[in-house]
């Protein structure tokens, strides 16, 4: 009995001891999973601190965010994917993990997130776009056809659990937060998502704060630049307005803002300096003291009444000596009673700057006429002066040679006539040309730009170096110094400013025949094709309000009246090389005979004439019938289709031809036989400087003797030989 009680109670302890253990491993879970909520709860709370921390940084917001969901083992790996209702996305940026197959749970993470740039649009069928577009927590176990397999495959998915966060502000996601678990930890996954919703909450305020403040930002940096630009142009308007009060004060015309009865509303001045502003209000509304007031009252009056300016001008006879021009524009148009700009202009100065250029213009057509007047007369005189010479040398002592004086006498003086008209009609010499030494002024022209292709490029950063090759046995050219330092000085300067970012300059000289080439060579720029066809028209420049245009063509310009050329190659990104052709100084020989000598003496010589008058070509071949060979010809082309180089020993050529004149012809003829003598026969009066001398040995005069002709030729024979 004793004993079955005593089995009974050591049972019933047993039992109690068995209810005091699971009690206790209760009270040890219940310990435990409170200290993880604990635990969690705490996680949450730095996570929330971090967060409200990050509000105005969306960038930090996310990085900080996923570190401490990470770092504190709340999940083990998170993506982020921002949603963009207005772009209709949903854009993967970020994606974070602890985790490694081989490794297992890291114990740290690398602070540098996968930055990605993935994009879904909203009505993507992507598991991420579904879950951005409705809100709703979505679940995958192992593998789903919606996952992206960019970024996982159903390999790596196996026992693996995927869920795809939205993170809700109000009805609309915002972002969408993704992790993994096992399948084991299923449950106790969504437990936490669950748990986590309050700080979710947050993060989705925080971000809806970040973009109000980075637009917030954006429209303040906007109205930033907004101010900025306004604060520019309010200056720049100052800036104008102060350049126009400048130049209106200073502008000689009259300027006024008139209303429709005339009344001036603001001036620039007083119309008579004397006057003053009440002075101009009676100019302008009766008119007072003008002969022709109504008259600019009735034009007042139409401006206002039409809409249309009216420029007009009131003779000096009519404005108290004082000729004006007008121009009445209203500023309002076709409000008839609005305002109108009112200019008056004296003129008086351009008139008489007018009617100056018209007798210029006048004396010069009178010129022209005149000049080609004299030349047909010499030609008249020659087939007169020449045949009564020859006549007179043929008859000896006969009795006609009395009338044959007399003839001869005539013809002389009316030669001297025509010569003194054209000396007094002829157009005055600018400069006299003479023999220039080249490499003299190419070395001045270098020293003078030295200030902008040294100093001025060394104070801007860049280097420029300038070579000159000019041989110190260059024979002188046929020019001006002032002249061709001018030309140089152009061509340098227009070098300096193709290199912006340095380079070299070459200077260089060459003979080649009877004339030498001067280039000016640079590694610059370079000109294309389009801008090349034109540089050297008048006003054409690529330097926009600073070049005037006027450089190259001035040079051009100059260098043909010395009888040169300019020639120029260049390419875009190949620099530019200007060549300036000029002829070699010969010095043109003047042959002097009194006219009334006999000794004259006929020359044999193969010799080319080239005249378009018929009456000096028929003089001609009588006079030179003795000569060795003798071809006469009427103009350049057929001279030119005539001859070859030995063929000839002298040329006989008139200046003033039509087609090819006779300097262009004798240049050609000097470039085929550089041997050959060549005569100028004219009836113009050169000066000594003419440019048109240049190519020729000998200068003769129509109207001059027989026995001049035969001089100039013996003399042109002694060169040909000296050659």
């Amino acid at each position: 009995m004793v004993k079955g009680n005593s089995l009974k109670e050591g049972g019933e302890l047993q039992r109690l001891r068995d209810q005091c253990d699971a009690w206790e491993r209760r009270d040890a879970e219940r310990t435990r999973e409170l200290g993880e909520k604990t635990q969690l709860l705490d996680s949450l709370h730095q996570i929330s601190l971090s967060v409200l921390s990050m509000a105005t940084d969306r960038e930090k917001l996310l990085d900080s965010f996923a570190e401490k969901v990470l770092v504190l083992g709340v999940f083990r790996s998170l993506m982020i994917a921002l949603v963009d209702w207005e772009a209709d996305e949903v854009r993967v940026v970020r994606s974070f993990s602890r985790w490694n197959e081989e490794r297992g749970l890291l114990d740290e993470i690398e602070l540098v997130p996968h930055r990605l740039d993935i994009k879904y649009s909203l009505d993507d069928e992507n598991i991420t776009a579904v879950a951005a577009r409705s809100g709703q927590l979505q679940v995958v176990e192992e593998w789903d056809d919606r996952l992206d397999s960019r970024v996982d495959t159903p390999r790596h998915r196996q026992g693996q659990v995927a869920y795809f966060i939205p993170i809700m502000y109000g009805e609309r996601s915002v972002a969408v937060f993704a992790t993994g678990s096992l399948v084991a930890d299923k449950e106790a996954t969504l437990q936490r998502i669950e748990q986590m919703q309050p700080l979710l909450d947050q993060v989705a305020m925080a971000l809806v704060q970040t973009r109000l403040f980075a637009e917030v930002n954006k429209n303040n940096g906007e109205l930033r630049q907004e101010v900025a630009r306004r604060e520019r142009v309010e200056e720049e308007l100052r800036a104008s307005e102060g350049k126009w009060r400048l130049l209106l004060e200073n502008i000689p015309d009259f300027v006024a803002v008139i209303d429709a009865e005339g009344r001036v509303l603001s001036a620039n001045r007083p119309l008579n300096p004397s006057g003053g502003q009440e002075q101009v209000c009676n100019f302008v509304c009766s008119c007072e003291g003008l002969g022709n007031g109504p008259l600019i009252k009735g034009w007042i009056d139409l401006v206002f009444w039409t809409g249309d300016s009216v420029e007009f001008e009131i003779p000096a006879a009519d404005m108290q000596g004082i000729a004006r021009e007008f121009l009445i524009a209203p500023i309002d148009h076709g409000d008839k009673s609005g305002h109108a700009i009112f200019i008056a202009r004296d003129i008086s100065e351009r008139k008489e700057w007018q009617e100056q250029l018209t007798r210029l213009e006048r004396l010069r057509v009178q010129g022209e006429l005149t000049a080609g007047i004299s030349h047909n007369l010499n030609n008249i005189l020659t087939g007169v002066l020449l045949p009564a010479q020859m006549l007179k040398r043929e008859l000896g002592a006969a009795r006609e040679q009395y009338e044959l004086d007399d003839i001869i006498k005539s013809a002389q003086r009316a030669r001297d006539l025509v010569q003194r008209l054209q000396r007094s009609i002829g157009p005055r010499q600018i400069a006299n040309l003479h023999p220039v030494r080249v490499k003299e002024v190419v070395e001045d022209a270098v020293q003078l730009t030295r200030l902008h292709w040294c100093e001025e490029a060394q104070g801007r950063g860049i280097d420029i170096a300038v070579e000159v090759d000019v041989p110190d046995d260059m024979p002188p050219i046929y020019g001006e110094e002032s002249g061709l330092c001018e030309m140089v000085v152009s061509l340098l300067l227009n070098a300096y400013e193709a290199m912006p970012e340095g380079g070299e300059i070459a200077v260089d000289c060459r003979i080649a025949e009877s004339e030498i080439c001067l280039r000016v060579s640079d590694n610059g720029l370079g000109i294309d094709a389009d801008t090349l066809a034109y540089i050297f028209d008048p006003f054409f420049t690529t330097k926009g309000e600073v070049g005037t245009g006027l450089g190259l063509s001035t040079l051009q310009s100059m260098v043909e009246e010395w009888d040169g050329r300019v020639e120029v190659i260049s390419a875009p990104g190949e620099g530019s090389t200007f060549s300036l052709h000029l002829p070699v100084w010969r010095r043109v020989e003047a042959i002097k005979v009194d006219d009334n000598s006999t000794a004259g003496q006929r020359v044999a010589a193969r010799v080319l004439a080239v005249d378009d008058e018929e009456l000096v070509r028929e003089v001609l071949r009588r006079l030179l019938v003795d000569a060795d060979r003798l071809d006469i010809v009427a103009g350049g082309a057929e001279a030119l289709e005539l001859f070859a180089p030995g063929r000839f020993e002298v040329a006989l050529i008139d200046l003033a031809m039509p087609g090819m004149p006779g300097d262009r012809l004798a240049r050609e003829l000097r470039r085929l036989d550089p041997y050959i003598a060549l005569v100028m026969m004219t009836g113009l009066d050169l000066p000594e400087d003419d440019m048109r001398r240049a190519p020729f040995d000998i200068v003769l005069q129509k109207t001059c003797a027989a026995e001049l002709v035969f001089a100039g030729l013996a003399r042109a024979m002694e060169i040909y030989r000296e050659r």
